[in-house]
């Protein structure tokens, strides 16, 4: 999802904060040279030896192209970083295969998903998950959940959807009401923004999950076909296809560059 905003909203207080951010540690723990990819980036750049994909080519994208189909071949990748794209896909089923297709074995992934939060197309919003949903889709790919849970807490939940509901009160179809509907939803995250901070004292909560606003999870691919085709109904590697020059794979080099097969594709 994009990670710039340009629009008038830039001005007013945000009214999402992580309590428990993932993605920061997660890279750290990461060494250079660590083959990464950051899918459906946006514009931001976690890492400069990070590949930042997206289907879009905003500033920073380094590879442009559809996540249900990555360019990379097979077991290329050390890492995969998808956080607030999982929602906005057509075919979530298709990136998680996609993720296990070009994980080396031992890989990581790592997913940041949206539970009760509002909708927000950008262009589409199809999904929401649960700390234990996003497991299992893990799971039904083949991968092997490490670690998971609530990355933005119950009350960036609960101040989020009362000012999109404040909103929602004053509504209409004139110009006038529209205007008195935005106003109301910004002097609401005038009012409510500093209530956020509450998180760092909820998010450890045992039921935090049950009003979390997102939720994540860090996943491994097992060290052999053999344990993670178990958990598969079919074989991912069948459905995705060979790596090779003729389906525009990206082949990485021993010193940690790449290269592309396929001119089309822009690095």
């Amino acid at each position: 999802m994009p990670w710039t905003q340009d629009s008038y909203l830039r001005f007013f207080p945000s009214l999402s904060w992580q309590a428990a951010p993932q993605l920061e540690k997660l890279v750290a723990e990461e060494p250079r040279g660590t083959r990464i990819a950051d899918l459906g980036a946006g514009g931001r750049r976690i890492r400069d030896d990070v590949v930042c994909v997206d289907f879009i080519p905003v500033d920073g994208t380094t590879v442009q192209a559809d996540v249900q189909k990555l360019p990379f071949a097979d077991e290329s990748l050390d890492l995969v970083i998808a956080t607030g794209l999982l929602e906005h896909v057509e075919d979530d089923r298709a990136l998680l295969l996609e993720t296990f297709r070009v994980l080396r074995p031992g890989g990581r992934a790592h997913f940041e998903v949206p539970f009760l939060q509002q909708y927000h197309d950008d262009p589409i919003d199809c999904r929401r998950l649960t700390v234990d949903g996003l497991r299992r889709e893990f799971l039904r790919a083949g991968l092997e959940t490490e670690r998971s849970g609530v990355h933005l807490g119950p009350t960036v939940t609960m101040i989020t959807l009362s000012s999109y509901y404040v909103a929602l009160l004053f509504e209409g179809r004139s110009k006038v009401m529209r205007g008195i509907s935005t106003l109301a939803h910004l002097g609401s995250r005038v009012l409510l923004w500093p209530a956020k901070f509450l998180d760092r004292f909820l998010i450890g909560r045992r039921s935090a999950h049950r009003l979390a606003f997102g939720v994540y999870a860090t996943a491994r691919k097992p060290p052999t076909a053999e344990d993670a085709h178990r958990n598969l109904p079919g074989d991912p590697y069948q459905q995705c296809g060979p790596a090779s020059a003729e389906n525009g794979r990206i082949r990485w080099c021993v010193c940690g560059s790449f290269e592309l097969l396929l001119p089309s594709l822009q690095v």
